[in-house]
């Protein structure tokens, strides 16, 4: 599917909130309803939206977030589908990239302790442990997601930012609020209607809790699950690791500024930084990095750039 500059509109404010009418987002980018209606559609059947997520704060949920990655070795194309397939059987692994680098395999976590995440790598570690070569793992204390402003050409600052911080006071949440934060997470433009339905919960209940949700930062924004494939771009992370002599906030502030740059995590304990780009290739990224490097010099200790060429699992939700 060819997009144009209206799909990309169309994409960029469904990545802004993907719960907003098309009546809405045809008032914006100057489209009709039905226009819009056609135009979504053919992007979810192009496979360019796989679906329609919330980010979900798990910090005020209690979670604390886990990237483990893994090099592996001696491990056939059979046997590595064994093992991405027992990693996604396990409901707290969120997140399985595979990649083209010294890594194979990039999982996150989200849990409650650290007891619950050396259980569950052990419980890995029993079953493909003769295959994995090396693991890291990551705790991750900040997490800033702009959002994709390479869809439109975007002036001056970066608009809706999510920024998910370390500090955040727990907020008790009931069965029913985690009944609804699971069906949204899983399909955040779904009516209320058919909310209504499988949740078995009035309409107007659902409304009143969902506006709380967003209210208390726990829902923080609508987005879209987005195919770079199918869309023609590529999806890169890069390992950053600088001198104790820079805060990582400068360089999370700098890396924000780059039009293809889509998350950036800090951390804890290492003076590291993982950032995600969807960039058209790999000049651009190129682009990226010596840009990153002419900013800071002597600054940056290491870079590891991965490629990121299929996710296997995505689940923004920790409940």
């Amino acid at each position: 599917m060819k997009v144009d500059n209206y799909d990309k509109k169309i994409l960029y404010e469904l990545d802004l909130n993907s719960r907003e009418s098309a009546q809405q987002i045809g008032r914006k980018i100057r489209l009709s309803k039905v226009s819009v209606i056609q135009r979504i559609s053919k992007l979810e059947k192009a496979g360019i939206i796989h679906n329609f997520i919330s980010l979900i704060n798990y910090k005020k949920l209690g979670f604390t977030n886990y990237h483990i990655y893994y090099s592996l070795q001696n491990l056939s194309q059979e046997k590595e589908e064994q093992f991405i397939s027992f990693l996604k059987q396990n409901k707290e692994i969120n997140y399985i990239l595979q990649l083209d680098s010294k890594w194979d395999l990039m999982i996150t976590i989200f849990t409650e302790s650290n007891e619950k995440v050396d259980n569950i790598l052990n419980k890995i570690n029993e079953k493909f442990g003769s295959f994995i070569r090396e693991i890291k793992i990551f705790t991750i204390i900040t997490t800033f997601y702009p959002g994709r402003n390479y869809l439109i050409q975007t002036k001056g600052n970066i608009i809706n930012p999510v920024l998910i911080r370390e500090k955040s006071d727990k907020i008790e949440v009931d069965k029913t609020d985690k009944e609804i934060i699971r069906s949204i997470s899983l399909n955040a433009r779904m009516p209320l209607t058919e909310l209504e339905k499988i949740s078995k919960i009035k309409a107007e209940v659902i409304r009143y809790r969902l506006k709380n949700l967003i209210e208390n930062g726990i829902i923080q924004r609508f987005t879209i699950d987005f195919n770079n494939e199918k869309f023609g771009n590529a999806f890169y992370k890069l390992l950053i690791k600088i001198t104790p002599i820079i805060k990582e906030e400068v360089l999370m502030s700098e890396i924000s500024k780059f039009k293809s740059s889509l998350r950036i995590h800090h951390i804890m304990g290492e003076k590291i930084i993982e950032a995600d780009f969807e960039a058209e290739d790999d000049k651009e990224i190129r682009e990226v990095i010596k840009k990153i490097k002419e900013k800071f010099g002597d600054k940056i200790k290491e870079l590891e750039i991965l490629h990121v060429y299929s996710i296997r699992k995505i689940d923004y939700c920790p409940i």
